[in-house]
Order: C-alpha cells, then structure tokens, then sequence
C-alpha cells in the first residue's frame, strides 16, 4: 500500500523520492494535487479517500494505514484490491 502512495505522490508532486514520514504538504502539495490524489487512489486502489482525510493523514504511512482501514470497516481483506467506497468516508 505505501509503494503504490508512494508512486502516485512521486507522480502528483514530481518527486524522485517520497519517504513514509514525508508529509504531502511540505513536498509541495496543495488543493489541486488532493483533487488529482484523491481520484488517483480510487482508480488504482478502489478507495474514497476523502479531502478532509488528506489534510489529517498527510503521510504515506498515516494514509496507508487509513486505507487499511476502510477496507476492514467494508469487509474487504487488507490484500484485496476490490473494495469500492461511497464518496467522503474515511
């Protein structure tokens, strides 16, 4: 879960390296980017990431672990890759 974030963050932020305690924000992220993050988590890990999640887990580590768990709260496995979320839950 962390390398997939971290992939996307390198992508969004034009980073060549993302570390699991970097912060989105302090690598140059802004509003437009949690737009981009957002609908890029979803295509490639078929989760709701909300806005407000974002700014409160705004680490690889932290947001992997919110990931997580919105996958156990909806019944998916951790491994799975098949869980789809209804918009704005974290």
């Amino acid at each position: 879960m962390e390398e997939i974030l971290a992939e996307i963050w390198q992508q969004l932020l034009r980073v060549e390296r993302v570390g699991r305690e970097d912060n989105f924000f302090e690598l140059g992220g802004h509003s437009l980017h949690v737009m981009k993050l957002k609908l890029k988590v979803a295509e490639r890990l078929m989760v709701g990431l909300s806005v407000p999640a974002v700014f409160q887990y705004p680490t690889i580590q932290q947001m992997a672990t919110v990931i997580e768990s919105l996958r156990v709260v909806n019944g998916e496995p951790p491994e799975s890759e098949g869980a789809v979320f209804e918009e704005g839950v974290i």
